[in-house]
């Protein structure tokens, strides 16, 4: 099972325009995407889009929906200060156990909110954990929706110290138009970007958001 997946994403990869679907941006281009899921967290994001802005750096954020009510001024502050935004589902709920029908109805109710705080078309999505089945992408395109993915993950769920964050950070070398997932609610998260920017500066590239690409 694991070898047919493998083998569906390189096919889809190879085949499929990236308005539809994105794993990586352009090769060609001088930048990476990072893109930030799971938030807005009260405590994590504010410290994350201040490094942000200490750098002059924009970036992707996929909220989830029961977040963004929470915390609908840290939403406007990512819009405001230049931040690509896109749509993470309500709950973040696992996509592979749910109907087509509720699956989209979970992207209906995150994407409206995000315009109605935004005051723009809001049409990517990441799916939680990646999980999609053929219906439900088929779904979301009929929808409109632009599918991203990523990658590079490097597992900042599970970095527990900054000794982490600096290995992985070394360790990575970066190439143009990689999509970098991290998560905005965790705690290493701003070392690791204050680390990862500091990185792309050595190797020459610069940040770009996913609707750069786009």
């Amino acid at each position: 099972m694991q070898l047919l997946r493998q083998s569906l994403k390189r096919l889809c990869q190879s085949t499929l325009p990236r308005q539809w679907m994105m794993f990586h941006g352009p090769r060609s281009a001088l930048s990476i995407a990072l893109t930030f899921d799971d938030g807005p967290h009260p405590e994590q994001t504010p410290r994350l889009l201040d490094e942000l802005a200490r750098h002059n750096v924009c970036a992707t954020f996929f909220v989830v929906g029961e977040q963004a009510e929470k915390h609908p001024e840290l939403v406007q502050r990512m819009h405001r200060e230049g931040h690509a935004l896109g749509h993470h589902t309500w709950t973040h709920a696992d996509l592979s156990l749910m109907p087509a029908r509720l699956v989209l109805d979970e992207v209906r109710r995150c994407r409206e909110l995000l315009e109605d705080l935004t005051g723009e078309p809001c049409n990517l999505f990441r799916p939680p954990r990646g999980h999609l089945t053929f219906t439900k992408t088929c779904g979301l395109w009929q929808h409109r929706q632009q599918i991203i993915l990523w990658n590079v993950d490097p597992e900042d769920c599970s970095m527990q110290s900054p000794i982490e964050v600096i290995n992985w950070a070394r360790q990575y070398t970066p190439q143009g138009g990689d999509i970098v997932l991290l998560h905005d609610d965790h705690a290493q998260i701003v070392p690791l970007v204050s680390t990862l920017l500091d990185r792309l500066k050595i190797q020459g590239l610069s940040t770009a958001t996913i609707a750069d690409w786009a």
